[in-house]
C-alpha cells in the first residue's frame, strides 16, 4: 500500500466529512508536511488548534489524489 495515515471513521457533519474523506482513504500530507503514518499525523495535528484551518491532501480508495482545506474542530466529548 501507500505511506500515509489511514482514516477509520470519519465524524457525521464533520470539516473533514464536507471535505469528501471517507473511512479507507489516506492522508499524505497536512500543510506541506508529508504524512507517513498514523503516528506522524498526530504529531503534525497535535501543534494545531480547534478552529486552525489546515490544507489536507489524501488519496482514496481509487488511487485519486484530493486536497481541501479544512478547519479542525474541538474534539468529540
Amino acid at each position: 500500500g501507500r505511506a500515509g495515515a489511514l482514516v477509520v471513521g470519519v465524524q457525521a457533519g464533520s470539516p473533514a466529512e464536507n471535505a469528501g474523506l471517507v473511512p479507507g482513504d489516506e492522508i499524505v500530507s497536512v500543510d506541506g508536511q508529508t504524512v507517513t503514518s498514523s503516528t506522524t499525523f498526530t504529531q503534525v495535528i497535535g501543534a494545531k488548534h480547534a478552529g486552525d484551518t489546515v490544507q489536507i491532501s489524501w488519496v482514496d480508495q481509487q488511487g485519486n489524489h484530493h486536497s481541501a482545506a479544512i478547519q479542525l474542530a474541538s474534539p468529540p466529548a
